[in-house]
């Protein structure tokens, strides 16, 4: 399975433990460029914002 597969597997689970391991998989991504560490950085606050709204909204749910 390659990163960005791995990537788009992690969006789908929205978990916080799915964070954890998309920065890792995205800082050996943007070792190599400014520009890959600055989208690597707006796809993880992105991530990041999903899975609090994801949390948030199961806890309203219950």
């Amino acid at each position: 399975m390659d990163c960005f597969t791995r990537l788009e597997a992690l969006i789908d689970t929205g978990s916080a433990d799915a964070v954890e391991e998309a920065r890792a998989l995205l800082k050996h991504l943007a070792a190599g460029s400014r520009a890959a560490f600055d989208a690597a950085d707006e796809f993880l606050i992105e991530l990041m914002t999903l899975a609090f709204l994801v949390g948030a909204e199961l806890e309203a749910f219950h």
